[in-house]
């Protein structure tokens, strides 16, 4: 039996260490590109975004505050009684792109060794996408307009239960009112997930 602990810091090494493509290669704006999951190991949830921004880089962690996308996720995690303490949060590729552009398919597919050592280690009853990369490393067939807030199975990794949502940067920076609503019954449809899998208690209406 591994001791997770122990296998999560060499997880973490072997991405801090990575240079399997260009994005890894040499600093970005003065800070290494690339940025390991963290949370709790032992968690029943992932959070996955699609890569790291400056924000990220700078701090070391996934989806972290000041970064826009980082307090739009701290706001979600607030909305489904959870703090970051107690999920697992990552990206689907681990290095940030230059000038936070879309991560290549070909970049993505250099990180998915690594989505796969984090999953078999956490071993969550549901992954939380956010934005159609993330969510395309778990299906093959993903359209974010018809298919965001739909519990799904993956079709690449087996018998995990994948709950894709639209980005959080989107939502704050570009989403019209419809879009942003639609969100927001998505966190709502994935609180009730979450709750019926007693992933998260129910709390009583006082």
């Amino acid at each position: 039996m591994i001791d997770k602990e122990i296998e999560y810091k060499q997880i973490c090494s072997d991405i801090l260490g990575c240079s399997k493509c260009d994005l890894g290669c040499d600093k970005l704006d003065g800070f290494n590109p690339r940025v390991a999951g963290c949370g709790n190991i032992n968690s029943k949830i992932i959070f996955m975004a699609e890569a790291p921004g400056f924000n990220e880089t700078q701090f070391g962690k996934p989806l972290i505050p000041p970064g826009t996308s980082g307090k739009k996720y701290e706001e979600v995690l607030r909305e489904l009684g959870l703090t970051r303490e107690q999920v697992y949060t990552t990206n689907s590729t681990h290095c940030r792109p230059p000038q936070n552009r879309d991560p290549l398919p070909w970049e993505s597919l250099k990180c998915l060794e690594y989505i796969k050592r984090e999953i078999c280690l956490i071993n969550p009853e549901i992954i939380v996408t956010f934005g159609r990369f993330a969510a395309l490393t778990f299906l093959d067939s993903f359209k974010m307009t018809k298919d965001h807030g739909k519990l799904q199975v993956s079709t690449k990794f087996k018998e995990t239960s994948v709950f894709p949502l639209f980005h959080p940067a989107y939502i704050m920076a570009y989403a019209p009112h419809e879009k942003r609503e639609q969100f927001k019954q998505d966190i709502k449809a994935l609180k009730n997930i979450l709750i019926e899998r007693k992933i998260i208690p129910m709390v009583e209406a006082k």
